[in-house]
């Protein structure tokens, strides 16, 4: 219970939502949309396949090198490699990868961790808006608005550009001065498995494809099958606790939208800027992914509660579950994090409510 303390609480509301329910959540199967659930299973093992072939943590040491021993270039370089990872492997996956990376660096080559963690963070939340499966909470709304994998992409990547545009210029003034570092003569060696990263790039765009076509129990049986035979371990270092709290998520939630439905019957907002304030709102309170879940059906447009989430997750701590894994990996203060990531939630959240407003974006 203390190790897995949102896990907990995810219980503790299941079991509250059931008694006020009087047991209607009993029936998982009504509350619970599998399909997504399978197709969050079956990238989270690709991801993990990904993640264990060392790819990322090779590319990554090659762009350290490349900095020239500066601060901000390394950051950016750090940030753009894990925006470009996040939108392929999950936000969460990615961070297990470039955090751990994060912190070797600043060992390595003294710059603050507490200022290269968060801005790591801000990339991967921003950079893993751009796809379906970047982040659970696109794929909740790709799974339940059944929209065209081109057609997200297409939808998101004015909102994940701005983004990073902004990131960058952020990461230049606040790292602007800041002292030449040295790294040591040797980085740490990573061995490449090119077949297991071969296999997790087929079986990426296998399940995306199928995901498409709603065969996402396909997809899963076939990716597990597949990495047990190329690589056991990635079958069984999974994170299948996210994915029993993805499940929880959605009876929590749904359960509650069910019980406060006749309250909610009236709510049907239609303006992008109302639609993107309460999306993003809401996700500071309960994080982004429940968000989404609670606003599926009283929003008009999918790509303002996309874009709502996804800038969620930006801001405060509890935004996403993102927010978390670096506080509990890079061992950073709250405060700390929320030093580097608060003035550039409000400049990009400024820029987004003022596009919304002026009609330009969303569509």
């Amino acid at each position: 219970m203390k190790k897995e303390r949102v896990l907990t609480l995810l219980i503790i509301l299941y079991v509250g939502v059931t008694l006020i329910s009087r047991g209607e959540t009993l029936n998982i199967v009504k509350f619970v949309d599998f399909n997504t659930i399978f197709v969050i299973a079956a990238l989270l093992l690709v991801s993990r396949g990904m993640e264990l072939s060392g790819a990322f943590t090779k590319l990554s040491m090659k762009l350290m090198s490349a900095s020239k021993e500066s601060p901000k270039y390394l950051a950016m370089m750090l940030a753009a490699a894990s925006a470009a990872t996040a939108s392929v492997v999950m936000n969460d996956t990615a961070l297990f990868i470039f955090i751990p990376l994060t912190m070797t660096v600043s060992r390595m080559c003294g710059v603050e961790l507490a200022c290269l963690a968060p801005l790591v963070t801000i990339a991967v939340n921003v950079g893993s808006a751009l796809t379906p499966m970047g982040n659970p909470q696109n794929i909740i709304i790709w799974q339940h608005y059944r929209v065209a994998f081109h057609v997200f992409i297409a939808s998101l990547a004015p909102f994940t550009l701005i983004a990073l545009a902004i990131l960058m210029m952020y990461i230049y003034l606040v790292l602007e001065g800041a002292a030449r570092f040295k790294p040591l003569p040797k980085p740490p060696a990573v061995k490449l498995s090119k077949k297991l990263l071969i296999a997790s790039i087929i079986l990426l765009v296998i399940d995306v494809a199928l995901a498409q076509y709603r065969l996402s129990a396909v997809a899963l049986i076939l990716t597990a099958a597949a990495l047990l035979l190329v690589r056991k371990e990635v079958v069984v270092t999974v994170d299948y606790v996210l994915i029993a709290m993805f499940i929880l998520m959605f009876a929590d939630f749904r359960g509650l939208a069910s019980i406060l439905a006749p309250a909610m019957s009236g709510l049907a907002v239609t303006s992008s800027v109302t639609e993107i304030f309460m999306s993003f709102a809401l996700s500071q309170v309960v994080s982004n992914v429940p968000a989404t879940l609670f606003l599926i059906g009283h929003v008009s447009s999918w790509e303002s509660l996309a874009v709502g989430t996804n800038l969620g997750g930006v801001g405060l701590i509890t935004g996403s579950l993102a927010n978390i894994i670096t506080i509990r990996l890079a061992g950073i203060s709250i405060k700390e994090f929320h030093k580097y990531v608060l003035p550039y939630f409000a400049a990009l959240l400024i820029v987004v409510l003022m596009l919304a407003a002026a009609g330009l974006y969303p569509h």
